[in-house]
C-alpha cells in the first residue's frame, strides 16, 4: 500500500478494508469459498505448516485464498503506481515477500496472483479517502509470471520503507515492475474460468 510508511495500524486497517472488498467482489462475480488469512492478524503474516517430509515450514500466506476447485490465491494491495522519473508508472513488492510467494506458487501449483485496487483509477487522490468497489479498478497478474518476467529483465529494486514482522525498515529491498504488465482482474476472469488453469 502507498501508506505514508509509518503508520501501522491505519496501513492494516485500509488493507484489510479492501481484502474485504475483494471477497465481496469475488462472490459477486465468481462465487465460492473463500479464507481470509490475515483477518484479525496484528503480527506478521506467517503460517506454519508440515512439508512432505515432515518438518516445520514457515510460509507467508497469500491475504485471500480460494478453496473451491480448482483454487486461486491472492496477494492483495491497495495502492497506485509509482512515478519515477525516466521510468513508466510501477508497482512494486518487498523482495521478502515475493520470493515467499514464488515458493508457495511452486508448492501449490495452483494460480498466485498478486492483485491491486489501484485507488488512482477509482478516481481518489489518496489510499485512504471513500472509494467505490468497482471491478474495472482491480487489475492482477501471476507470481510465477513476475519471476519469469525477472528471469528475462533484470528486476528494478529500490529500498523503501516497509514493516516487516510488525516493525518499520526504512530500507527494505522492493521490487517494480511496470503497471502495464498487470490485466484487469475481468479480463483474466473471463481467460481463466474454473476448470479451464493452464
Amino acid at each position: 500500500m502507498n501508506g505514508n510508511g509509518r503508520d501501522n495500524a491505519r496501513d492494516r486497517a485500509i488493507g484489510a478494508h479492501w481484502e474485504d472488498a475483494f471477497c465481496e467482489l469475488y462472490w459477486a462475480h465468481r462465487g465460492g469459498l473463500l479464507v481470509r488469512n490475515q483477518k484479525g492478524r496484528t503480527d506478521a503474516a506467517h503460517a506454519e505448516a508440515l512439508g512432505r517430509d515432515g518438518l516445520r515450514w514457515i510460509c507467508l500466506m497469500p491475504d485471500v485464498q480460494v478453496l473451491s476447485g480448482p483454487g486461486e490465491h491472492h496477494e492483495i494491495k491497495h495502492k497506485a503506481p509509482y512515478q519515477m522519473r525516466g521510468w513508466a508508472p510501477s508497482y512494486g513488492l518487498e523482495v521478502y515477500r515475493f520470493e515467499a510467494l514464488v515458493q508457495f506458487a511452486d508448492e501449490v501449483k495452483d494460480p498466485v496472483l498478486y492483485t491491486i485496487h489501484d485507488w488512482q483509477m477509482a478516481g481518489a487522490s489518496a489510499s485512504g479517502e471513500d472509494m467505490p468497489n468497482r471491478l474495472e479498478d482491480w487489475v492482477t497478474v501471476g507470481i510465477l509470471e513476475l519471476a519469469e518476467r525477472n528471469k528475462r529483465h533484470r528486476p528494478k529494486i529500490f529500498w523503501c520503507g516497509s514493516y516487516r514482522n510488525g516493525t518499520y525498515r526504512p530500507h527494505e529491498p522492493t521490487y517494480f515492475w511496470p503497471a502495464s504488465v498487470w490485466t484487469p482482474i475481468d479480463v483474466f476472469w473471463k481467460h481463466h474460468q474454473p476448470g479451464l488453469w493452464p
